[in-house]
């Protein structure tokens, strides 16, 4: 089922505002010049998540906002902050909310840790559809993530992220995540 409560998105939008608070306290932010953010960044991350759950456009996620919270950014915001979103508070969100899960869920270990990377396209992304070979290599409008996920029968968990560059070395954000990551599991699998 690919639906969420609207009790679910508030409480997982204070567990959100919570852990970024607690992020900051270890890692105060630099003082930027210029206005505060409109949407706090709870909100931008609880949208990341919702878009990646629901599997849909930006504009389809700024309305099922405005309809679960009454209030949205709109898609072209929505967008913009992800590309600015702190990597490792985006990490260490990811990584406590994993933390929680396997409380409730009481799991100690996993059937399986599948890792796998991929580039995201924020920039041009018709462009990067039909370029090749060395003209595609010299496109930089892209990041390479890697994602950790637990899987324990029908469950899987993000336990992890990392994020690069383009052309990023995958093994390498592999194990900037595997040298902080704690689980056990039966297998692991990855590409390389």
């Amino acid at each position: 089922m690919n639906y969420i409560s609207n009790k679910h998105i508030e409480l997982l939008s204070k567990l959100i505002k919570k852990l970024i608070e607690q992020f900051y306290s270890q890692n105060p932010p630099p003082k930027r010049p210029g206005r505060p953010p409109v949407y706090p960044t709870e909100i931008i991350i609880l949208a990341a998540i919702l878009k990646i759950h629901k599997n849909v456009s930006y504009r389809t996620l700024e309305l099922i906002l405005k309809d679960r919270l009454g209030h949205s950014p709109d898609f072209s915001t929505i967008f913009y902050r992800f590309k600015k979103l702190n990597p490792e508070l985006l990490s260490f969100v990811l990584s406590k909310t994993a933390e929680i899960c396997e409380k409730v869920l009481d799991i100690k270990e996993y059937h399986a840790v599948v890792a796998d990377a991929t580039g995201f396209g924020y920039d041009d992304t018709v462009k990067l559809s039909y370029l090749r070979g060395k003209q595609i290599r010299q496109v930089k409008a892209h990041v390479k993530t890697e994602a950790l996920i637990g899987v324990r029968g029908k469950k899987k968990i993000v336990l992890g992220v990392a994020v690069g560059e383009a052309y990023a070395d995958e093994l390498k954000l592999l194990w900037s995540m595997l040298d902080r990551a704690e689980f056990k599991a039966q297998h692991f699998v990855a590409d390389g």
